[in-house]
This record gives structure tokens, sequence and C-alpha cells, in this order.
């Protein structure tokens, strides 16, 4: 068995292989859904880490990826940018074009129905933190016991996530601003549509305190105050996903399947059986964690808990910058407090770095 796969290869006699999720993620793939692209990373590759490094599972983390699949991953991660449909071109206008796409943004998580809690890495960019990133998600999935299989996929921005079920007739869709997140998914927005005519039989507001988004301005994972009170998704939202809920409900009436909307283009994340949801309000959620991503800063990738900045002096400079100090690093930022809050961020990931 392979110690890689595309969704594209994904198929029954892999099954087991792969897990669950990228199972299912697969069979949307193949059926002409919008998927961000991913491969999986199978069981045999897991095995393959352990027979060849003979680490156990506190040392995981630590021990140096055998160079054989290293460069497999490297190679398939480099590959993610690039269109499946021109994959099978000559080798040298192949490598023009993925030379020319900058690196991607993806997640890294575990392939299996019941994933164990901080099973989930955001935000991880550049092949050094992914081949990291991969052994830290190893390491927590292994520590149940199971040989995990792993899902790397592209990552979306999104600015609402949530999930699409069935109940009947209906089309049901729930939905929250940012990234899906189980424990902001009792602040979702529930709509309900008649399958047919898409028109809104029912919906229900609720208010969301905070979100989980993409800060690109320092290119992290944050969590942001909501301002807005109004529904979550309008006419426009509500009739891509309708119109994709028809899609589904033949082939997906007894599951929820998650999406996450970037600007118009609706993509499905993942499928679960609607028993998972019930199971998964009774456990905690796994945490997201967000690594800096080594295009800037050129270190190992970030510990989940950063310590606070040890000295934070700020000094007017003029009417329109201040700086932000921390030791001999300096740094000049608008005078806004969205600026200030920022480069804090900045400096805490520096002095995690530098204590090390």
């Amino acid at each position: 068995m392979p110690n890689i796969l595309w969704l594209s290869e994904i198929n029954e006699s892999n099954h087991e292989s792969v897990g669950n999720k990228a199972f299912s993620i697969s069979q949307l793939y193949q059926s002409s859904f919008t998927v961000p692209p991913a491969f999986c990373i199978t069981k045999e590759a897991f095995k393959h880490f352990l027979s060849n490094t003979g680490c156990s599972k506190d040392s995981i983390t630590r021990v140096e990826m055998p160079l054989d699949l290293k460069r497999e991953i490297e190679e398939a991660y480099e590959n993610i940018n690039v269109n499946p449909g021109i994959q099978g071109v000559n080798k040298s206008t192949f490598s023009l074009i993925r030379s020319g796409r900058d690196a991607a943004s993806v997640v890294v998580r575990v392939s299996a129905s019941n994933s164990p809690e901080r099973s989930t890495i955001l935000n991880v960019k550049g092949s050094k933190n992914l081949v990291n990133s991969i052994k830290e998600v190893w390491s927590m999935a292994y520590s149940t016991g199971d040989i995990p299989a792993l899902i790397v996929q592209k990552m979306v921005s999104p600015s609402i996530s949530g999930v699409i079920s069935f109940d009947n007739d209906d089309i049901i869709l729930k939905s929250i601003y940012g990234f899906l997140e189980s424990k902001n998914m009792e602040k979702a927005d529930m709509y309900r549509l008649d399958k047919n005519s898409l028109i809104i039989k029912n919906r229900e507001k609720r208010m969301q305190e905070y979100k989980i988004v993409k800060d690109d301005m320092i290119n992290t994972i944050t969590t942001k105050k909501v301002f807005n009170d109004d529904f979550k998704m309008g006419e426009n939202e509500l009739r891509i996903a309708g119109n994709v809920g028809k899609m589904l409900i033949d082939d997906y009436r007894d599951k929820e399947v998650e999406f996450a909307m970037e600007g118009n283009k609706m993509h499905l994340l993942g499928v679960k059986n609607k028993t998972e949801e019930i199971e998964e309000k009774k456990n905690s959620l796994p945490d997201l964690i967000s690594p800096i991503p080594d295009t800037l800063l050129s270190f190992e990738p970030l510990k989940r808990d950063i310590p606070k900045i040890k000295e934070e002096i700020i000094e007017e400079r003029s009417g329109e910058l201040i700086e932000v100090k921390l030791g001999d690093i300096h740094i000049k930022v608008p005078k806004s407090r969205k600026s200030i809050e920022a480069a804090y961020k900045l400096l805490d990931a520096i002095s995690s770095h530098l204590d090390e």
C-alpha cells in the first residue's frame, strides 16, 4: 500500500488504510463537488515511520522522519497547489508551473471518525513545518493506541462555515462566522429550506461572540470578536448552499456535510453521521493549533502555549507611528489598536523562539 494517496486515488480497496474521513472526502471529490485539494498519509506510512525509527509514543516528535518518506511528503506538498488535471503533462512543464506557485497553507488532521483531542493543526506553511506538524499529530493520535492515517488539505479562509443536513424533504443549514468549530456551533444560525424551491421555511438567529479567522497581517490563526448581529447567511449564500444541498440530498440524507464559504465559492470539507454530532457534544472540541509559517521565522513550529512577553514598551514616535519594543527588537506600526495587537502577537512568537 502506498504511503501517500491523493483524493482521486482513494477507493474501497484502500478505505481501511486511509481512514473514514479521507474516504468520505474522496467520495465528494470524485463526485465533482468543490473540495480543497488534499492527500492522505496512510497508516502504512506511519508504520514505516515506526519501523525505521524504533521510537516510542513519547518520542515521535523528537526523531527524524525517514528520508524516503520525508521526500514523498515534500513532493506531495509541492504538488498540492497544482490542478490535478495538469499533473500528467511533461515533467519540465509541470515543474515550471509548480515553481511559480507560492507555498500553500494546509491543514493537518486525523482521518478518523473519533479524532482525539488536539488533533487538528491549521495554517501549516512550508515543508519543514509540515513534516514537524505531521509528527505532532501522529503523536497526539497514537496516544490512543490507534494507528493513524492523516489528511493534509489545502486550507481555505472562510467567512462562513457550517454543516448541511436533511430532514425529510427539507435542507437544514447551520452556519457560524469563521472556521468551523464545535464550541461555536452552539451559536450557529439555523435555516430550513424547501429542497425544491429553496424557499426559507424557518430561520433562527443566534448571537456569536467570537470567531476563529486567519489574520493576514501576520499570517496566523486568531480569535476575533464578532460585532455583526445580522443573520450570518444572506440570500446569495443561502442560494449557493441550497443548490449544493439539492445535489447532496439523495446520497447524504442521513449524514451531515461540513462546508466553508470563501467569497462566492462553497467548499465541502467532510462528512459525518448524525450520531457523531451527538457524540461530539459530549466531548471537548479538538483544539485548532496554528504554528507560525517557516517563511516568517526559520525555526521549528511554535509551541502551543506561547509565553507572555517579558517586557513591553510602547513609545510614541510621531503622530502616525508608534514603536513596540522587546529588547533589541523594534517594530514600528500605525497608531491603532489593531496594529498594536498584531505587533504584540508577533513579539510573542519571536519571544517564544528566543527563549527556546
